[in-house]
């Protein structure tokens, strides 16, 4: 079960995310009911973060992980 945007958004920090185009536009449109994290990149104050993305599930996670934390996949 995919989880709503509230639940990606820390609320101590408060990150902002971006929406895959495509997705955003399936949802204005109707044809999805739900906008997974997959859907989502996290950009910072000072633009996108250091993101690489996951070889085994595709998810895009900071540079700062070691492990990708949908899969457990190492990041290299």
């Amino acid at each position: 079960m995919d989880k709503t945007i509230s639940d990606h958004i820390c609320p101590k920090c408060g990150p902002v995310f971006e929406l895959n185009a495509e997705a955003g536009k399936e949802f204005e449109e109707g044809k999805s009911g739900a906008i997974s994290q997959r859907d989502m990149t996290r950009i910072g104050p000072q633009g996108r973060t250091g993101l690489v993305t996951c070889s085994s599930c595709g998810v895009k996670v900071e540079n700062s992980y070691r492990f990708c934390p949908h899969c457990g996949n190492p990041l290299t």
